[in-house]
């Protein structure tokens, strides 16, 4: 017990030591103190002889987002109900998430859980963080609603679609455009994975096409939000399960719209016709359910239309090769007008080889008939590959054809660092084949018109082909 205190009394002498030699300067600042000096008091001002006192700065409150931009926000909750909104964040509403048989109470928290992750989108204080906010919301459904939890999940994202479709209209653009890429990255279903690659992509929700496709076809919405309605569409179409019904009217609400926007284009949209022509290409299907071809019309008239920038017909040209044609559709003159289509790019590429654009340019033609991924060969992509089944084997030494002459072009193009034009021996070569292997049908389906025909309906509302390929030599607007 001693040998304790005295452990105790050498750890505490410091300390000792410490008040005493503080209580002495308290006591010499005492004596040398004028008799009628007045002690400071905590928080009074402090002044020198002579000077006026200062009042304390307030801290300045930094304008958020909203404020710096002069954007005026809509919200749709209060900051007090944000904090109510943590309360149940971190129990009962991941609780009712996780429930394999949600109790009513257990719905409704779930219903109020997904309204207050959507509608803190809308608080201006909240913008600087709103990918992240997205992020959360997408998280709560994959990770804590999970695949096992059927109906919690269901729940979730039907709640998630009405609350997300609220915001499409009277919204500033940073809510709407945040709320049209949540619409696109709702999951049916997770990825599936083997170790770290994807085996299988997520499934998207099949509901959040009806809000993406009215986005798309209104008049009212700028570009910059339907070129991101566009995308969600195009992941639907390519990795969801929507029904032929549904499939039909978004192929429907694309193709309009390609057409308007071909129609009305400014400098500056062809970024939003390539992600329709794009998003075209993940249809599958040449017909609709009343047998008319209006994806694969519209896609053959982008890809034959002189007028248009090369890599919007280069892109028309890959979606094409994407659809699983039957064999009533005439792809060898498919692959010949690729060619052709190659070969004058490629004239056009010589004058200037440099401008960075061509490199994509080609490479969509080359991929057009090789697909580029392994998903890509799994969905039967590319002409080289389609010609390999039984309705379309007729077409194949045309297509192969087709093929090593764009092989030769790409390979003119891009083989080389910096940049050189292509050979007028190799040009000369594709322009003998194309000569001797001109396709005697010139329709691409039995109730489409000839090639001519096509191009001379869209010649009126065209520049000369001289004039398009000056046009173009600025190059696209890339994303």
């Amino acid at each position: 017990m001693i040998g304790l205190l005295e452990v105790s009394a050498r750890q505490t002498a410091p300390s000792r030591r410490r008040v005493l030699w503080g209580l002495t300067l308290l006591a010499a600042a005492v004596m040398v103190a004028p008799a009628d000096a007045q002690i400071p008091q905590p928080g009074a001002l402090q002044t020198r002889p002579g000077q006026f006192p200062v009042e304390p700065e307030e801290p300045v409150k930094k304008p958020n987002l909203a404020e710096r931009n002069n954007i005026t926000p809509k919200p749709l909750m209060t900051l007090k109900e944000e904090k109510e909104f943590a309360k149940i964040r971190k129990f009962d509403y991941p609780t009712a998430l996780r429930s394999q048989n949600p109790t009513k109470a257990e719905e409704d928290t779930i219903r109020a859980g997904i309204r207050d992750r959507v509608y803190r989108m809308t608080l201006p204080e909240n913008w600087s963080n709103i990918a992240n906010l997205r992020h959360d919301l997408v998280d709560d459904i994959d990770r804590i609603a999970g695949d096992s939890r059927g109906r919690s999940r269901t729940i979730a994202l039907n709640s998630a679609v009405t609350h997300l479709s609220e915001l499409l209209s009277d919204q500033p653009e940073i809510v709407k455009l945040n709320a049209i890429l949540l619409l696109g990255e709702l999951n049916e279903k997770n990825s599936v994975y083997q170790g770290a690659i994807v085996s299988k992509p997520a499934v998207p929700h099949t509901a959040a096409a009806e809000p993406l496709a009215q986005v798309v076809q209104s008049s009212d919405q700028p570009t910059s939000v339907k070129v991101v309605a566009v995308r969600g569409l195009s992941r639907l179409l390519k990795d969801g399960s929507l029904p032929r019904a549904v499939r039909d009217q978004v192929g429907k609400v694309l193709v309009n719209e390609l057409h308007a926007a071909t129609t009305a284009a400014q400098a500056g949209d062809n970024w939003y016709q390539e992600r329709i022509i794009d998003a075209l290409g993940m249809m599958n299907e040449p017909r609709n359910s009343i047998q008319e071809p209006l994806v694969v019309d519209a896609l053959w008239a982008t890809m034959l239309n002189e007028s248009l920038p090369w890599h919007l017909r280069t892109q028309a040209a890959r979606s094409l090769s994407q659809i699983r044609f039957d064999g009533n559709f005439n792809v060898g003159l498919i692959s010949h007008e690729i060619v052709n289509l190659c070969g004058k790019m490629t004239a056009q590429y010589n004058q200037r080889p440099d401008l960075p654009y061509w490199r994509e340019c080609f490479t969509d033609l080359y991929f057009a008939f090789r697909p580029q991924t392994k998903q890509e060969i799994q969905s039967g992509w590319g002409l080289n590959q389609q010609v390999t089944g039984a309705s379309l084997r007729s077409h194949a030494g045309m297509v192969d054809g087709a093929y090593q002459q764009v092989l030769k072009l790409v390979n003119g193009a891009m083989a080389k660092d910096p940049a050189q034009p292509v050979s007028n021996e190799t040009l000369r070569e594709v322009a003998a084949w194309m000569r001797s292997n001109n396709p005697t049908d010139q329709k691409l389906h039995p109730q489409a018109k000839t090639v001519e025909a096509i191009q001379k309906a869209l010649a009126p509302q065209t520049e000369p082909t001289t004039a398009v390929s000056q046009k173009n030599t600025t190059g696209p607007t890339r994303e």
